[in-house]
């Protein structure tokens, strides 16, 4: 127990040391956070063997909680054509990605149908803890509320691509499944999601109502209970854990929470530990062997995501006419991260033998689009004249 507290402890502070280091060249610091997994994972004496459930539910809390952030920390928004855009490129712009996804891994690089359409699901959504990450560490401001759109898209989608995922893992282990059985399980994973958001949510604000908390961190803490018992209470039913987190988030962000500015100092503490565990735990569970076989297809699938992810914004987006350049940052914004990682993970904790080693495909796709869109993302904001004079403000 000893030796794991203080591997830990030399982990987080090793990932704040080389953050620090390479942030002043640009390095995302994600990446820095992945390479230290591999380094870790790469010698004997600093392994300590982790079972792929334990480490599949510690990424899982981890994400509970940004996904939390992602609704709670959701400023107010007046426009509800900017909701109604975020909101169908969600959901309608990740299935699209998935499907396109899919479709090339499947006609181009030669994967098994069940096992592209998988691929397209863990792929499909966006990290909205990385791209904010880089949008407040350059100080942007985005034009055409671009900054709000994305903040609700990148942290409304990851219940959708769960929702793929669970489909996808059902298919490729489901004995005689058909397409009833599927639509079950997606009114299942959406109605009690639903529901299960909204109650607990309600609940909260109900209970923020009635108790006063004397100690000054209560109300973190009850926040923090309030997530873990969303995610739990629709996961029992059989519901979308993720979608029920992020909507009890957004509902609490649109009421009159006390000291909610002070809560968010907190929830960036949780949300930047979280993604070190859960970035860390991706280079962790690797094998630097497995890389080579697998970073050619790696490679042209960070590159068609690039198409696939332009095509679905575009579809979505212009019908409400909205600039071209818009667009592309937006698509460009779509960067693969945490929840690409737990879902890969949960799915290798379900599936025993695959012929495609979907780990490290997830790994490498992750580890480019973070650092070559990640590290010029800025560059593209100004490039296609995105940017306000104004300074971007949390």
């Amino acid at each position: 127990m000893s030796a794991f507290l203080l591997l830990t402890s030399i982990i987080i502070f090793a990932s704040l040391f080389l953050y620090r280091m390479t942030s002043k060249f640009g390095v995302p610091s994600l990446v820095i956070f992945m390479l230290l997994g591999v380094l870790f994972s790469s010698f004997s004496f600093l392994y300590i063997p982790l079972e792929v459930n334990r480490v599949s539910n510690i990424c899982s809390i981890a994400l509970i909680f940004i996904i939390f952030y992602g609704g709670f920390c959701t400023k107010y928004i007046k426009d509800n054509s900017i909701i109604l855009k975020a909101g169908l490129l969600s959901s309608i712009g990740t299935v699209i990605t998935a499907i396109l996804t899919a479709l090339f891994c499947y006609k181009v690089l030669n994967f098994d149908l069940k096992v592209s359409y998988l691929a397209g699901a863990l792929l499909s959504s966006t990290d909205a803890a990385s791209v904010f990450n880089i949008l407040r560490s350059k100080k942007l401001n985005l034009k055409y509320n671009t900054s709000s759109l994305l903040e609700i898209e990148s942290g409304s989608n990851d219940p959708f691509s769960f929702l793929l995922t669970v489909i996808g893992i059902k298919i490729l282990t489901g004995n005689n499944t058909n397409f009833t059985d599927l639509s079950v399980i997606f009114l299942k994973q959406i109605l009690f999601g639903i529901l299960s958001g909204v109650f607990c949510a309600y609940f909260g604000i109900f209970a923020f109502k009635k108790i006063k908390f004397n100690l000054k961190s209560s109300e973190a803490i009850f926040l923090s209970a309030i997530s873990l018992l969303s995610f739990s209470f629709a996961d029992l039913m059989s519901g979308n854990g993720y979608l029920s987190v992020y909507i009890t988030g957004f509902i609490l962000s649109r009421t009159d929470i006390r000291k909610k500015s002070h809560l968010l100092p907190f929830f960036d503490g949780i949300i930047g530990f979280s993604q070190i565990v859960i970035f860390f735990l991706l280079g962790y569970l690797s094998e630097i062997k497995n890389f080579l076989p697998v970073i050619y297809c790696s490679f042209f699938i960070t590159l068609f995501l690039l198409i696939s992810r332009f095509i679905s914004c575009f579809l979505v987006l212009m019908p409400f006419r909205s600039p071209l350049n818009q667009i592309t940052f937006i698509s460009l914004s779509g960067l693969r991260g945490a929840a690409s990682i737990v879902f890969t993970i949960y799915a290798l904790s379900n599936l025993k033998n695959s012929n495609v080693d979907i780990f490290h495909i997830v790994f490498l796709v992750c580890f480019l689009s973070v650092l070559i869109k990640g590290g010029y993302l800025p560059f593209f904001a100004k490039r296609l004249n995105m940017t306000c004079d104004s300074i971007y403000k949390k």
